[in-house]
């Protein structure tokens, strides 16, 4: 990609299809957005089995 255009180019390029990859992946998988650590099941049942095994 440097050859063609540029280092500038280059980074410039990578940038935006990094931010058009992660607008597509966002739109494409609602659930992912909407994920919240604090409400899931399985990060509530991880985060107390560490409380559990945590040294007191």
């Amino acid at each position: 990609m440097s050859q063609l255009g540029g280092t500038r180019f280059s980074l410039g390029a990578g940038g935006v299809l990094c931010v058009a990859a992660v607008a597509a992946l966002a739109a494409a998988l609602p659930s992912f957005r909407r994920y919240d650590s604090r409400t899931d099941e399985h990060a509530l049942a991880e985060r107390e089995r560490r409380a559990e095994q945590a040294p007191a």
